[in-house]
């Protein structure tokens, strides 16, 4: 129940991703309308709008067809349904000035093989810092789909958001999402065998980006790749695996981030990275094999894992690269339970002159040959680990460094 109610606190931050507007509510303003309903096989439809307002609605009903749409404007807004084996693209670039002009992509695949390709792109002027500016929605139902939405920025970083969400439902399907600049939103979410998902915010672009939210669900078995990758401040990244054989990657550059992995499943793999202040790192793996490494370099960082099962290894390292005032909370706490063969390493030092410093490390394992190393060199450093099991080993190495 507990676990229920935690994966629940997660989710609901999210939720208003999973919301997708409706196209009869989309505020059509009739400058450019485009409707068109396919029923066959082989069929192709293209549609270039370029004016203020564009609108775009296709619908094919059976399978082997390709639709692209390509807008040009201020406020395009772009729906499309296939079903069986199709594929689509759609391009909208917003070049026009108009006050809280908007892009919106909505497909909705129903079928197997299906594929989306969206990019959308904001060079207008001053939008509406209230609305979000670039919104793409991909739902793929079916096997063997693969979706990829890239997004932004203006030039002037003036958006008020980027949002992307993708939600497949099937086998072997794959998703990417890259997101520029501020603000911005992107889930994925999986619920088949052999999913891979990556985002990416604001990797590719010169300066920081801030307030950006990565999340990612899959539920379903051998997945082998869940990656999110964030470049700023202020940033978070939760990536949730409920299924057998998975792995999961976050890096995060930049200050006060958040990065969080849950993988209640066996055979799973978390990697965590942070670079930069203020940053926290959790890992929580509830089934067997799991292997958990996580490394944070700069200061005010905390890192936590908890392990519950057999033959886990978590390994977490943490610098403090700089000179303070303050007591930073380098705290690194592992916990293993109900299990055999657990390894555990912590490793925090620390690179300033002040000596004022101090580090935590604890160590919990409840199980049969585990483990546990723990090395901390700075200033007025604490282990304390705690082993309930036969053939445990701790090796403790401390150097104080005295104010």
């Amino acid at each position: 129940m507990k676990k229920t109610i935690f994966l629940l606190a997660l989710v609901l931050p999210v939720c208003s991703l999973v919301a997708q507007p409706l196209v009869e509510d989309l505020p059509i303003y009739g400058l450019n309308i485009s409707t068109i309903d396919q029923a066959g096989n082989g069929n192709d439809a293209i549609v270039v709008q370029t004016g203020l307002d564009n609108y775009s609605e296709i619908k094919t009903f059976d399978g082997g067809n390709i639709d692209i749409v390509d807008q040009t404007g201020a406020t395009n807004y772009s729906y499309m349904y296939q079903y069986k084996g199709n594929a689509a693209t759609v391009i909208q670039t917003s070049n026009k000035y108009k006050y809280g002009n908007v892009n919106l992509s909505w497909i909705e695949q129903a079928g197997k093989n299906n594929e989306a390709f969206v990019v959308q792109d904001h060079n207008g002027v001053d939008p509406d810092p209230n609305q979000v500016a670039l919104e793409a929605y991909i739902d793929q139902s079916g096997n063997g789909n693969s979706a990829t939405q890239l997004q932004g920025p203006d030039p002037d970083d003036e958006l008020g958001g980027l949002w992307a969400k993708t939600v497949q439902s099937g086998n072997r399907n794959e998703a990417f999402q890259q997101q520029q600049k501020h603000d911005n939103r992107a889930l994925i979410v999986q619920d088949g065998h052999g999913n891979d998902a990556v985002q990416m915010q604001d990797v590719e672009v010169d300066g920081d980006a801030s307030f950006n939210n990565a999340f990612i669900l899959q539920t379903g078995n051998n997945n082998m790749s869940a990656v999110q990758i964030q470049n700023g401040e202020e940033n978070w990244a939760v990536a949730i695996v409920t299924g057998n054989g998975n792995s999961s990657t976050q890096e995060q550059e930049g200050d006060f981030n958040l990065a969080l992995v849950v993988q209640p499943g066996n055979r799973n793999d978390a990697v965590q990275i942070q670079k930069g202040t203020w940053n926290l790192a959790g890992n929580l793996q509830t089934g067997n094999g799991n292997e958990a490494i996580q490394t944070q370099s700069g200061d005010f960082n905390l890192a936590g894992i908890i392990q519950d099962g057999n033959g886990g290894t978590a390994t977490q390292v943490q610098s403090n690269e700089g000179t303070s005032e303050w007591w930073p909370p380098n705290i690194a706490g592992i916990i293993q339970t109900g299990g055999f063969g657990n390894d555990a390493i912590q490793v925090q030092s620390i690179d300033g002159t002040n000596g004022e410093l101090p580090n935590v490390a604890g160590v919990i394992q409840n199980g049969s040959n585990n483990f546990s190393s723990q090395t901390q060199n700075g200033g007025y450093n604490v282990s304390g680990v705690l082993q309930n099991g036969n053939g445990n080993n701790s090796v403790v190495v401390q150097t104080t460094i005295l104010p």
